[in-house]
């Protein structure tokens, strides 16, 4: 499943500065990330 990072920030409570449209499709450490994945 695909989500925007303004619905994961929504979705959390938090303030996002810069583009909420932004595809988000994993998460990954800095180590693996790849484009559209959450880095941790």
């Amino acid at each position: 499943m695909v989500y925007t990072l303004g619905e994961i920030a929504e979705e959390f409570g938090l303030v996002l500065v810069g583009d909420a449209q932004i595809p988000i499709s994993g998460i990954a450490a800095l180590s693996d990330a790849k484009t559209g994945d959450l880095a941790f």
